[in-house]
């Protein structure tokens, strides 16, 4: 199943929730309401009939349902506003600096920029629950731009390096399978499910202090005991079964993440290490310091508190052990067994003794700038993650440390590169003029460390840059909401010294959007027909077209506008579309954030199309993938780098 196959499945579980969801309401106002009819009828109005019930105070009592659901639910999708933000800051959860001193939380980081430059995802905002000493973690957000990560100090201090790769892998994997809306989404709903057994309660504390009285009263008394009595129990009973439908829909996806973190990795170790202390833990993977466990549970990495096996949205652990490797639990006893036999303590995992660990050293040398690579298949690309990128990201990474050392993590200087790589962009170099400030407050180009910075960036393989300006919009996302507002802006104002944009600038410009803006917010899936963004795909396949034909180095004869045509003909021959001769910074931007909107299923067609006009000579160079990276970015579709052999793998 591939990563467009993955969206349209998360898109359908999300109906059949709310369509278990609709079913469980109708059942609660029907059940509330035979109750309802029997309290009155018995203990206010005899003469009360069914049919008088159904013309008049049925309906009443379902709208009181849907009301008391929609508001449980409402509020809480409001809180939740922020996708990934809103759910770490609700367990109480700390962001960690991408600049900490810390090793762990260094290693932390280190680990979850490789994932995230290995598949192309943008780095997410990441937190760590201090008091939490179990092993657990989970991601949340609605959109790849929002996503957090969520760690407990439990993981970073018992685990090695390895096995918190597995974990971090199996994280990914739920980002790329689309599970992150779905399980905030399932937050919502069992909230405004619960409001119903909350209600309830309020009406029985209401009926106990409202005591005796005269008879008129007294009946009234009973009605709202009653009624609170049916309210608490059907609501609990309503919980119950969310809860089932909650760990029926989480458990089948949590083996599929174990295995994608596999196939991450390549280290089926590493992740079983990590459920396997799991399973020695006195606190498991427990959460004992945040009132929101029972929440977030079907979010975890595992269990988040102790439940029956019919409520848990995980499966056991020596099953998920087993499916990962099916000797590992017989070797860690013929292990166990060896230790005592020697009367030695268990020894520590093979792989790295602590989490700050350097990574490993793997041969250096991704494809060349000018390299090309064949064009087949680059759709397969989006949401892939394999051994390569995941060798060629840490080797990455490593050469930016080494180049740039604390200054890649330190917000006001990973804000001066985003500059540096839009200078070193442009194709005419210009002054900057003193009116372009830093978020300091000082000119950009009179900061101490712009020119040495800028001066690094140029001695970098040009492969490099992309992943620098990934790396910086993550330390950035840790800062002040109105300094990420600033560096757009001010982006946008180097932009336009030279009065044009160049297809690189404005790539760069929308990853800083959709990154770093706050008020900017993808609506995913709204459109269901190509004929509702076509002037959209035509306005992007003229800027790829002409993109193409210029790069490939084609004789005067090559036209842009004939291969346009020829592109469009072959992949959206219904569409009726123009060549678009002049375009626009905003244009651009505004048709991939339209683009972004397309159902899952049709976006594979389009970032083909986008392949074939970079591949006009029947290549893709690397500046040209690189730029269908940052394109497809914006349409929440993540390609990985170009495999260190200079070809797309499209198995």
């Amino acid at each position: 199943m591939d990563f467009f196959a993955k969206q349209e499945r998360a898109r359908k579980l999300s109906g059949l929730l709310l369509l278990h969801f609709a079913a469980a309401l109708v059942g609660i106002a029907l059940a509330i309401n035979i109750a309802g009819f029997v309290a009155y009828h018995y203990f206010v109005d005899a003469r009360m009939t069914p049919g008088v019930w159904l013309a008049g105070p049925a309906w009443w009592v379902a709208l009181a349902v849907i009301a008391i659901v929609a508001v449980g639910a409402g509020k809480r999708f409001l809180q939740l506003r922020h996708g990934g933000r809103s759910v770490a800051q609700m367990v109480g959860a700390r962001q960690i600096n991408a600049s900490s001193r810390n090793p762990n939380e260094r290693c932390l980081v280190n680990v979850v920029e490789e994932m995230s430059i290995a598949s192309g995802v943008p780095i997410p905002s990441i937190y760590i629950m201090d008091h939490e000493e179990a092993v657990n973690a989970f991601v949340a957000g609605y959109t790849l731009e929002d996503m957090s990560l969520v760690v407990t100090a439990g993981t970073l201090n018992s685990l090695t390096r390895d096995e918190l790769q597995g974990v971090i892998g199996h994280e990914f994997s739920h980002i790329l399978n689309a599970d992150t809306r779905l399980n905030v989404q399932i937050i919502a709903v069992l909230a405004g499910i619960l409001l119903i057994g909350s209600t309830g309660a309020f009406l029985l504390r209401a009926s106990s202090r409202s005591g005796g009285g005269r008879s008129r009263d007294a009946r009234g008394a009973i009605v709202v005991l009653a009624a609170g009595v049916t309210l608490f129990i059907l609501g609990y009973i309503g919980l119950f079964f969310g809860r089932l439908i909650q760990a029926a829909l989480s458990r089948q996806r949590e083996y599929l993440a174990d295995a994608s973190s596999v196939q991450f990795t390549r280290n089926p170790e590493g992740i079983a290490g990590a459920l396997f202390k799991i399973r020695e833990s006195q606190t498991h993977s427990y959460l004992g310091h945040t009132s929101s466990a029972q929440e977030v549970n079907h979010m975890c990495f595992g269990e988040s508190l102790k439940l029956n096996a019919w409520f848990a949205s995980h499966p056991p652990l020596d099953e998920r052990i087993r499916a990962i490797d099916p000797l590992f639990l017989t070797k860690q006893r013929a292990r166990r067994n060896q230790d005592q036999i020697q009367g030695a303590p268990p020894a520590k995992d093979s792989e790295g003794e602590s989490l700050t660990a350097a990574t490993s050293g793997f041969a250096s040398g991704a494809a060349a700038a000018n390299e090309k690579i064949r064009s087949a298949g680059i759709a397969k690309q989006v949401g892939r993650h394999t051994q390569a990128t995941q060798h060629w990201s840490q080797r990455t990474l490593q050469r930016l440390q080494a180049t740039f050392g604390d200054a890649l993590h330190t917000p006001s200087q990973a804000e001066s590169m985003i500059y540096a790589l839009l200078l070193l962009e442009s194709p005419v170099r210009l002054p900057i003029g003193d009116a372009i400030l830093h978020s300091s407050g000082s000119p950009v180009k009179s900061t101490p460390e712009f020119e040495s910075l800028e001066r690094k960036i140029t001695t970098l393989p040009a492969d490099h840059r992309l992943p620098l300006l990934e790396v910086c919009l993550g330390a950035l996302k840790g800062g002040a909401a109105a300094t990420r507002s600033h560096v757009v802006a001010v982006a946008q104002q180097i932009v336009a010294l030279d009065e044009r944009t160049t297809l690189s600038e404005f790539a760069i410009l929308a990853l800083l959007r959709t990154q770093l803006d706050e008020d900017f917010v993808p609506q995913r899936g709204a459109l269901t027909r190509y004929e509702q963004a076509g002037d959209e795909i035509a306005l992007m396949i003229s800027a790829f077209a002409r993109l193409g034909v210029t790069a490939s180095g084609a004789s005067p004869e090559g036209n842009p506008s004939q291969f346009f045509k020829q592109v469009m003909s072959q992949n959206f021959p219904h569409l009726q579309a123009t060549f678009h001769s002049r375009l626009a910074s905003d244009q651009l931007t505004d048709a991939l954030n339209r683009l972004s909107q397309l159902s899952a299923l049709l976006k594979p067609a389009v970032v083909e199309a986008f392949a074939q006009c970079v591949s006009y000579d029947g290549y893709v160079s690397l500046k040209e993938y690189e730029l269908l990276r940052a394109a497809t970015a914006v349409m929440g579709c993540p390609m990985p780098p170009l495999e260190p052999s200079g070809e797309i793998n499209s198995e």
